[in-house]
C-alpha cells in the first residue's frame, strides 16, 4: 500500500484534497480521543504513520521524488521478466543429430556382435537390455503445472487476498466501534454541560436579584433624614469588619449572551475550577472545553495550579499532563465572580491551546 493509498486517495490527488483526508484522519485518529492507554499508544503510533505520510505528500519537491522512485519500482520487475533464452543456432542441431545417428549405428553393431557371438539370445535378456537405456517410472520428477512454483504461488494468492480483507474489516470494525464509544461520551459531556449552565444561569438570576436587594435596603444618608427642630444624633460608627474574599470554592462559566470574547482567543464551551485554601496558600484544578474548528488539536485544557494569594490577586505557576506548563492569573471581582487568564510557556503531548481568559461564577453551596 501506497502513501495515496493510506490516506485514501488517488495519485492524482491535489494539495488541498490531501489536507483534508490528513485532517479527517487526525480527528479520528487523534490519541486525545484515547482513554485505554493500549489504544493510546497504538493512536500515536499511527499519528507517527500519518505524520510521516503527510510530510512527503504535503511537499511538492519531496512528492515529486516519491513519484517518480514509485513509478520505477512499479517498472523493475516487468523488465526481469523480459529476458527470453535465444534459441540455439542450426549448426549446433545439426551436429546433435550427427552425434545421435553415430551413437545408435555403434549399439546396433555391438548388437549384432553379439547376438552372432552366442547365436541365440534369451528374450528375457533382450528386455532387460532395451530397458534399461529408458529411465525408471519410481524416479521420474513430475513437472505438471500443479506441482510447479509459480503455480503453488498463484494458488496462496487468494488464500492470502483473503486473509488482508478479513484483516481490514476487523480493523474497521474496531474503529467504528471505538467511534461510537467517542460519540457517547460525548453526548454525556453535552449534557452535563447543558446541565451545568442551567445551575449557572440560575446563580447568575440569583446573584442579580440578591444585588438589587442590597441596594433597596441600603440606609437614607443624613440629607434625606427628617428635619426637626432637635438635632438628629450621628450614626454609631459599624464596628463590623468587612467579611474577606475568598479563593476557595467551585467556579463555574457562564457563556454571556454577547459575545465578548477576544477575535484572537477560542471562546470556552465549559470551565470547572476547584480551589483549596489554606492559611493563604491556594491549591486547586482547572478544566475546560474550547470550540477549535480550524486546527486539529485537543480542544480540552486540565492542569494543577498551587501557590499563595496577595489579597485578592494570585499569579500561580500550573502544570499538565506531557509535560505542559505554565502561569495562572486569579483576581477576585466580587465576592462571588473571579476572572481567570493562564498563558501556557510549554506545550507538553497533550496541550494544544497557548492561552485562554474567562470570568467565572461560585457554585452555591448546598
Amino acid at each position: 500500500m501506497n502513501y495515496y493509498e493510506e490516506l485514501g486517495l488517488c495519485a492524482s490527488a491535489s494539495s488541498e484534497q490531501v489536507r483534508q483526508a490528513y485532517l479527517n484522519l487526525v480527528r479520528l485518529l487523534h490519541p486525545d480521543q484515547q482513554q485505554d492507554e493500549n489504544l493510546r499508544a497504538l493512536a500515536e503510533c499511527q499519528m507517527k504513520r500519518l505524520n510521516q505520510v503527510y510530510g512527503v505528500l504535503s511537499d511538492p519537491e519531496r512528492r515529486r521524488r516519491y513519484d517518480a522512485g514509485r513509478t520505477t519500482e512499479a517498472l523493475e520487475p516487468a523488465a526481469s521478466f523480459a529476458v527470453k533464452p535465444s534459441s540455439p543456432p542450426p549448426a549446433q542441431h545439426f551436429g546433435s543429430l550427427i552425434w545421435l545417428g553415430s551413437a545408435v549405428l555403434g549399439i546396433a553393431g555391438i548388437s549384432w556382435f553379439i547376438t552372432s557371438d552366442s547365436g541365440t539370445h534369451a528374450p528375457s535378456q533382450q528386455i532387460r537390455v532395451m530397458h534399461a537405456s529408458q529411465p525408471d517410472a519410481s524416479q521420474a520428477i513430475p513437472m505438471g503445472p500443479d506441482r510447479s512454483e509459480p503455480a503453488r504461488r498463484t494458488a496462496l494468492q487468494p488464500e492470502r487476498a483473503n486473509q488482508q480483507i478479513k484483516e481490514g474489516e476487523a480493523l474497521a470494525e474496531t474503529l467504528r466501534s471505538e467511534l461510537r464509544a467517542v460519540y457517547a461520551d460525548r453526548e454525556k459531556a453535552l449534557q452535563q454541560i447543558g446541565k451545568q449552565k442551567t445551575e449557572i444561569e440560575s446563580l447568575s438570576h440569583r446573584l442579580v436579584q440578591e444585588q438589587e436587594g442590597n441596594r433597596q435596603s441600603e440606609p437614607l444618608s443624613r440629607s434625606a433624614l427628617p428635619v426637626t427642630g432637635a438635632a438628629q444624633p450621628a450614626p454609631a460608627p459599624r464596628t463590623e469588619e468587612a467579611p474577606r474574599q475568598r479563593f476557595a470554592g467551585t467556579w463555574l462559566y457562564s457563556r454571556p449572551k454577547l459575545a465578548l470574547q477576544k477575535p484572537s482567543l477560542y471562546p470556552p464551551e465549559y470551565i470547572e475550577t476547584v480551589i483549596v485554601e489554606e492559611e493563604g496558600a491556594l491549591r486547586g484544578r482547572y478544566r475546560a472545553r474550547y470550540q477549535v474548528a480550524d486546527k486539529a488539536i485537543s480542544p480540552d485544557v486540565v492542569f494543577s495550579f498551587e501557590g499563595k494569594a496577595k489579597g485578592g490577586l494570585a499569579s500561580l505557576p500550573w502544570t499538565g499532563g506531557g509535560g505542559s506548563r505554565g502561569e495562572l492569573q486569579l483576581r477576585l471581582v466580587s465576592e462571588n465572580s473571579l476572572e481567570v487568564v493562564w498563558s501556557a510557556s510549554e506545550l507538553g503531548r497533550y496541550q494544544g491551546l497557548t492561552s485562554g481568559t474567562a470570568v467565572l461564577f461560585r457554585k452555591p453551596e448546598p
